[in-house]
């Protein structure tokens, strides 16, 4: 029964949406996790363990290293999630004409300090890219630190028609679980308590 007020809030956010859009408002938009399309370290390393949607699993580099992080299409890119706190600083990039520039407000970000929780990083200004440098330099280098990046996430802002064509009524995935597919392979996740 709950699983039935969850889809038919879900529609009804839809058509309040699809219909200010008709009565010629602005669409209205939703964070939306942007999954990337690829993770690639300097060096061959695995970096996919910082986008696997496990807290448990940790990226620990040993010594500074890039991870260029490609999304499958250019994306206003609105905030950074990490999860918990990692021996290491965190330098986020985005592509300029000469090569990479740092976003200023993504830069040099001490991980370290952070709770055992979820934490917005968020940029003085949305920006847009099709793929980010992310930067890990570590706080001792040289030694494996069980303290490591645990899951990271790259969040946009996606305006909620261009989500309304996904079929809300069919939650793939496990129980409890809904991931929408909308235009230009962006998807997000939420979870449902069904």
């Amino acid at each position: 029964m709950k699983s039935r007020v969850v889809v038919c809030g879900l529609l009804a956010v839809l058509l309040l949406a699809l219909a200010g859009v008709a009565a010629g408002g602005s669409s209205p938009t939703v964070g939306v996790n942007l999954v990337p399309a690829g993770v690639s370290a300097e060096g061959g390393r695995e970096a996919n363990s910082l986008f696997d949607g496990d807290t448990e699993s940790v990226f620990s580099p040993t010594e500074a290293i890039r991870v260029t992080v490609a999304l499958a299409s250019p994306e206003t890119i609105t905030r950074l999630r990490v999860f918990g706190p990692a021996a290491c600083r965190l330098t986020v990039y985005r592509p300029a004409s000469w090569g990479w520039e740092p976003v200023p407000s993504l830069s040099h970000l001490d991980l370290g300090i952070l709770s055992h929780a979820w934490h917005n990083l968020v940029p003085a200004e949305p920006f847009s890219a099709s793929s980010l440098l992310l930067e890990f330099v570590p706080d001792q280098p040289g030694e494996n630190s069980a303290a490591g990046v645990r899951e990271l996430e790259i969040w946009g802002d996606r305006p909620l028609a261009t989500i309304a064509s996904a079929a809300l009524l069919e939650i793939p995935g496990t129980p409890g679980q809904l991931t929408v597919e909308g235009e230009g392979g962006v998807r997000g996740r939420t979870k449902l308590r069904v």
